[in-house]
């Protein structure tokens, strides 16, 4: 691409990627951790929130920079649609 003139920006692709390998990290640790139950319930604890917290830091990321591409278009159509004809194909109707 850089012999045509287009340049490649690939630094929010290099943030999401650093905030989803701290998210994946904290339940790693948490599988690993070597003790029973009633001992790692704080590293459970901590690791869960710690998910849910770098979870949220992702999507909103996503959300902000991303311009919500996940959820743009047709989305309210698709989903009015199948509350009001559950029978009909929602593939169908994106285009």
């Amino acid at each position: 691409m850089e012999n045509k003139g287009i340049h490649q920006y690939m630094t929010h692709t290099y943030i999401k990627l650093l905030i989803g390998f701290i998210m994946i990290s904290f339940p790693a640790y948490s599988f690993y951790y070597r003790n029973d139950y009633p001992y790692n319930y704080l590293s459970i604890v901590v690791c869960t929130v710690g998910y849910i917290v770098f979870s949220a830091i992702y999507t909103l990321y996503e959300w902000l920079y991303e311009r919500n591409m996940f959820f743009s278009g047709h989305f309210d159509e698709v989903v009015t649609s199948f509350l009001t004809h559950p029978h009909r194909d929602i593939a169908g109707s994106l285009h």
